[in-house]
């Protein structure tokens, strides 16, 4: 440092002392110490013989003459700089909905050289995206001025129905003296062959296995036996009509076409029968269930396999009915002949028709040979004096049915 000059005149001719000191600024620099040391200078001025004035400085400190004035300050970094490195984690299907749940997955920061060459393969930094998908590198500290450089990748997990990023990006944190004491940090994001200057990173998850189910039930008959295909029955969800089955053979079951699924959810169907066109002498859900609910839950293991449950109102789905047929009068007619029969003197069997009289005669039930089974007749009926009789009676149930008709003795 030197000073301005000091100009001196002839009246001038004496000793001058000063005092030579460090002026510590109004808002002193919070990192800088200033120096306390204070010099004393002494300045003489003599005239020669010639009349020309001379000086001579001397420079004192503590009373010993030093012959030049020091000042020594010390700068200190006061506060390191800091800098968080984070980013955030895209997690949508295959569609690209959005899924809610981005937590879970890992990112790790590696040390880099200048050329972006990964120096600690083996020991990075790592954090854990939240629910939201943010995630933070823990805080870095630092204490010295530079530059320095980091590679920051998503690391791979083992989900097979997940497809992990593999993009990169390269960071640059410049450490800046601020000037008081503070280190400043600023820090440049790129994406290794992309345009982003933010960490951002994207997985796609992938439904690798669908599930499927097939919804049925049952078919009960009072009456008569089932025929296969006699009934149809219907799978709604919603208002929406689904399928159309029929009963196969005579168990009275019945299976709709199997229903695939590709995304988890909750699905709720109505199984009903078809009563729209009624046969007749049939009374359709005598047991009062017009129609089932049919709850189906399909669920994701979370490495892309889902699967299906079903949960029936009722623990089963049955229909019942009833086969009622109308009963059929069947009508029998019969002749009643009497003869008296005489042998001549001839030997010959003579044919004389007597006048008639009333007889009885009986309806028995009896197997496929009309080998009577009962012999307690059905009904009963008599001649009338002409001979002619006639019988009815009521068949309730179909089937083919045998009897036998005989006078009663």
């Amino acid at each position: 440092y030197t000073s301005d000059d000091l100009d001196f005149s002839e009246e001038d001719t004496n000793v001058f002392t000063y005092t030579l000191k460090e002026i510590v600024p109004s808002e002193p620099n919070e990192g800088m110490d200033y120096s306390e040391v204070v010099y004393d200078v002494i300045v003489t001025i003599s005239k020669g013989v010639h009349g020309t004035l001379t000086s001579q400085v001397e420079i004192k400190l503590n009373e010993e003459t030093v012959n030049v004035a020091e000042f020594t300050n010390t700068y200190t970094i006061t506060e390191p700089a800091k800098a968080t490195i984070d980013g955030t984690k895209k997690y949508s299907k295959a569609d690209g909905t959005t899924i809610e749940d981005a937590s879970g997955f890992t990112f790790e920061l590696y040390e880099a050289n200048s050329s972006f060459e990964i120096t600690n393969p083996n020991s990075p930094v790592t954090a854990t995206s939240d629910t939201n998908g943010n995630f933070a590198f823990p805080e870095m500290e630092y204490e010295t001025a530079g530059n320095r450089y980091y590679v920051v990748k998503e690391k791979a997990g083992t989900n097979p129905a997940i497809t992990y990023s593999n993009t990169e990006y390269r960071v640059t944190v410049n450490v800046k003296d601020g000037g008081s004491g503070k280190l400043v940090a600023e820090t440049t994001i790129n994406e290794v062959g992309g345009n982003n200057t933010s960490i951002k990173f994207e997985n796609i998850y992938t439904v690798i296995e669908y599930t499927d189910i097939t919804l049925g039930g049952n078919k009960q008959l009072t009456g008569k036996d089932i025929e296969d295909g006699e009934f149809t029955f219907l799978l709604f969800e919603g208002d929406t009509l689904l399928d159309t089955t029929t009963n196969v053979g005579t168990s009275g079951n019945f299976l709709f076409d199997e229903i695939e699924y590709r995304e988890p959810g909750v699905h709720t169907y109505t199984i009903k029968e078809d009563t729209s066109s009624p046969k007749a002498n049939y009374e359709y859900n005598t047991d009062g269930k017009v129609s089932y609910t049919v709850v189906v839950t399909v669920t994701d293991d979370g490495e892309g396999k889902l699967s299906a449950t079903q949960s029936v109102q009722n623990n089963e789905v049955v229909f019942t009915n009833a086969y009622n047929p109308q009963p059929t009068e069947v009508e029998f007619s019969a002749i009643k002949s009497f003869f008296e029969l005489e042998v001549d003197e001839n030997g010959e069997v003579i044919e004389t028709e007597k006048e008639l009289s009333t007889f009885e005669f009986g309806l028995y039930e009896a197997n496929e040979e009309f080998a009577i089974t009962n012999e307690t007749p059905l009904k009963t009926t008599t001649n009338d004096l002409s001979g002619n009789m006639n019988m009815s009676i009521e068949i309730t149930e179909p089937g083919t049915k045998y009897f036998v008709f005989k006078e009663i003795a």
